[in-house]
């Protein structure tokens, strides 16, 4: 959380801080090279939903105007990742829904001009 100069610190924003911080390092700690954050112990496996709540997550700690390289290596793996008919899944799965929807809100927050073409198509898939 970053305050304003008219938002003094206080010990609680202090707390909120940190938290945010832990959190951020957290979500590093399970990031791969390639813009993936890894759902867990299984590396070579891809979480759209995933990856998409780490870059909301990541945004949102952010202070504004900084765009970090590796969001950005995120949202393109992310992009590369839809599929013909606009969705996302993982691998071996039929589209899905849920994870649809939160790809695309992430992308249209995250990059809203970078990734505007899979946001439209994300957006078109969930309307059926």
């Amino acid at each position: 959380m970053v305050t304003s100069p008219s938002e003094p610190s206080t010990p609680l924003t202090g707390r909120i801080d940190a938290a945010v911080a832990a959190g951020a390092e957290a979500l590093f700690a399970r990031r791969r090279p390639d813009g993936v954050f890894a759902p867990g112990a299984a590396e070579d496996r891809f979480s759209p939903a995933n990856t998409a709540v780490a870059l909301i997550a990541l945004h949102l700690a952010e202070k504004p105007g900084t765009t970090d390289p590796l969001l950005t290596r995120g949202v393109d793996r992310l992009v590369a990742a839809q599929r013909d008919g606009g969705g996302w899944a993982m691998r071996g799965v039929p589209d899905e829904v849920l994870t649809t929807a939160v790809v695309t809100d992430a992308l249209d927050l995250v990059a809203p001009r970078r990734a505007a073409h899979a946001v439209r198509a994300g957006r078109q898939r969930l309307a059926g």
